[in-house]
């Protein structure tokens, strides 16, 4: 939802501006999404047949909490249903669907998820300008109540009438199968390379989101118009749809580690080096460029590390859910940690401004400190494409269980990895 034009509106706008708290509701907002996913994805891997229901749920909810936010007239109101409420909402919603999705693509998974993530950068191009317009001209209750229709008419047909499952699902409740695998094993903890992306999306998760929240507000210390404040917000909303696409790709083809250590590195230096210097529209924009083109790739990553750590789909989607929660927690702590950082003095000659100074070397270093998963290169073990090839295995396997046929499963893409990958058992008169 472009939380930076609401903040921006929100701390100049009686009755909100006079608290300190406003940062609250997009952390929550933009941190819950994944934060939730652990807790929702042992419900719809267990239920299978209903992870469309709670698809249309979890876009339902969301559309009541921009409802309810439009008639807050105080910050905690906002901060209980546009920032929790919307948050937990999107959890519910992209839960499933990424279960979903991720039945559908093996050998192509990276740029797949690439081009799916990238949509909200899309969104992201224009929405900026919208919102700036409509808090304007509107205010914030009609933007809030013209966004929940959005919501309503552009999500709503997707889940509806689009969005199925590559597997067929039995109706009723769990069987035995989706009961026993629903949280999978956790052989992937004695994988020391599990430790090194662990930490590494911890910290990247701390540092992610505080460009989309305060760049805003920083032009606005540089007395850059609102129009240029949005403007960078839709520079970052570009590279998100240009990098997770190209990084994605470039997932496939060669090492996970290289794309997601350069996810966390190009953004770090972009921090230390462009936006605690800018003075100007031009560093911010060429920061804003960078920082999202490598930074918001590193998610479209977690699907290939996942099939490279786990013996199993459901081990592949519970670990997901721990990477997302990961993600959820450093972003949910740097509201306040944020808030810590920044101090109330203004010095236009100082590094960021002084005020926020302290905050970008706090991006830059948490940043810098996640490129560190590069080291993953050093002592990778089992070939990625062999276990995803497993994975595929596992998948119709499950599926001969619940008595399906796998004839819908079987796509080209899932052919050439088994007869590349899989390889048979050599006979005894191979061996002599």
């Amino acid at each position: 939802m472009n939380f930076g034009v609401f903040q921006n509106y929100y701390s100049i706008t009686p009755p909100f501006s006079s608290s300190k708290s406003i940062t609250i509701i997009g952390v929550l907002a933009s941190s819950l999404p994944t934060l939730g996913v652990p807790f929702v994805t042992p419900i719809a891997l267990r239920y299978p047949y209903y992870q469309r229901h709670l698809v249309v749920g979890g876009w339902m909810t969301c559309v009541l909490a921009l409802l309810l936010a439009s008639f807050a007239t105080q910050v905690w109101q906002l901060i209980l249903t546009q920032g929790l409420m919307y948050g937990t909402g999107w959890a519910v919603c992209y839960t499933p669907f990424f279960i979903m999705a991720n039945e559908w693509f093996i050998a192509k998974r990276g740029v797949v998820f690439g081009i799916v993530f990238a949509a909200s950068g899309v969104s992201g191009l224009v929405l900026p300008f919208i919102l700036e317009t409509c808090l304007d001209k509107y205010g914030s209750r009609m933007t809030l109540r013209g966004a929940a229709v959005a919501v309503f008419f552009f999500v709503g047909p997707g889940p509806v009438f689009l969005i199925k499952p590559r597997i067929p699902r039995r109706r009723g409740g769990p069987s035995r199968a989706t009961t026993a695998n629903s949280l999978g094993n956790v052989r992937f903890l004695r994988d020391p390379r599990f430790y090194v992306f662990a930490v590494a999306i911890f910290l990247q998760g701390i540092g992610l989101y505080l460009p989309n929240i305060f760049l805003p507000s920083f032009a606005r210390l540089l007395d850059l118009s609102h129009a240029q404040g949005a403007a960078l917000l839709a520079l970052l909303s570009a590279a998100q749809v240009a990098g997770q696409i190209a990084l994605g790709w470039m997932s496939d083809v060669v090492d996970v580690h290289i794309p997601a250590a350069l996810s966390a590195l190009v953004p770090a230096l972009a921090a230390l080096l462009l936006w605690g210097l800018a003075k100007s529209f031009a560093p911010l924009a060429i920061f804003a460029l960078l920082f999202s083109f490598f930074g918001a790739a590193n998610s479209v990553f977690w699907s290939r590390i996942c099939a490279m750590l786990a013996d199993d789909p459901a081990s592949a989607m519970m670990l997901y859910g721990l990477f997302n929660l990961e993600r959820g927690v450093g972003g949910a702590l740097s509201g306040p940690l944020s808030t810590w950082l920044m101090v109330d003095e203004v010095d236009r000659n100082s590094y960021g401004l002084e005020r926020y100074g302290r905050l970008v070397a706090f991006v830059g270093v948490t940043m810098a400190a996640s490129s560190l998963c590069g080291l993953g290169w050093f002592i990778r073990g089992n070939k990625l494409y062999a276990r995803e090839a497993e994975a595929v295995v596992s998948d119709e396997a499950a599926a001969l269980r619940l008595g399906h046929s796998t004839e819908d499963l079987r796509g080209d893409d899932v052919l050439e990895m088994e007869r590349l990958y899989v390889r048979p058992e050599p006979k005894a008169e191979d061996l002599r």
